[in-house]
């Protein structure tokens, strides 16, 4: 006979009992642990769909449908099942939103979004004591060290590097600075990020100079263009000072940036 609750809460509430030490503890029907897994496994296939989904707007790349493809294989999830959960998260209205305004390919835009989601587990979720969530969130924050927005390496991990003897740090030097000494690799990409970054508000600085009527206006967003071609030229300092031979084609490019 079934129980009145089911499914992943009544695992969840029976594990609580335990935990509680509670002297009539039931044990939980292999049926309902069972049913748990899949609902686990049901949801990882459903939430791969719709991420797909609003990457691609449905059509997927062979590797994507490769990923799909080893996944239902490997969750045993049946065919009409997996093409149901692939239609429905096409057929998704938010989905489709996300998908059509394109809004994924302008992440450096934006504030990165996974601070603003708590990390909280479906056992935590199910316990009714607010002080101890709060407690389990901020060890759960401080464990897995949510993203934080510097403006600049949206999802570009930050890497930490060992310095070394050749290193100079100065304060106020930016990502450039606080890098120095990292392997090649890295320092590129973090370069181009924050000379994308300062190009980015070049732009947007200039579309508002065009459109600036008052003169005081104007000379504001003058001076503002002066700080960012300032800025691009110490980055360009920098990376001359750390590789100790920069190339003319690499001063000639920043220049025509900053002219």
């Amino acid at each position: 006979m079934r129980t009145p609750e089911s499914g992943t809460a009544a695992v969840y509430a029976r594990a609580e009992e335990a935990r509680c030490g509670g002297l009539g503890v039931r044990q939980v029907p292999s049926f309902e642990l069972y049913k748990c897994a899949r609902e686990e496994e049901l949801g990882c296939y459903r939430a791969l769909c719709r991420v797909y989904a609003m990457h691609t707007g449905g059509a997927l790349s062979r590797q994507q449908r490769r990923v799909l493809e080893d996944l239902q294989e490997d969750l045993h999830i049946p065919p009409a099942r997996a093409a149901a959960e692939w239609q429905a998260a096409t057929a998704d209205a938010v989905v489709k939103g996300i998908a059509n305004s394109g809004i994924l390919r302008r992440r450096e835009d934006f504030f990165d979004g996974v601070k603003d989601i708590p990390f909280d587990s479906p056992s935590n979720s199910n316990n009714n004591n607010n002080n101890n969530n709060n407690n389990n969130n901020s060890a759960q924050s401080a464990m897995f060290g949510y993203a934080q927005d510097d403006r600049a390496t949206l999802y570009l991990p930050h890497t930490k590097v060992a310095r070394t003897e050749q290193e100079v740090g100065t304060a106020g030097g930016g990502n450039i600075a606080g890098r120095r000494g990292a392997p090649q690799k890295i320092s590129n990409a973090v370069l181009l990020k924050t000379v994308e970054k300062i190009g980015h508000e070049i732009s947007v600085i200039g579309n508002k100079l065009l459109y600036a009527v008052s003169e005081a206006d104007q000379e504001t967003y003058r001076d503002a263009l002066m700080t960012k071609r300032e800025k691009l030229q110490a980055l360009l300092k920098d990376v001359e000072g750390n590789t100790g031979d920069a190339s003319g084609n690499s001063s000639v490019i920043y220049s025509e940036h900053v002219s």
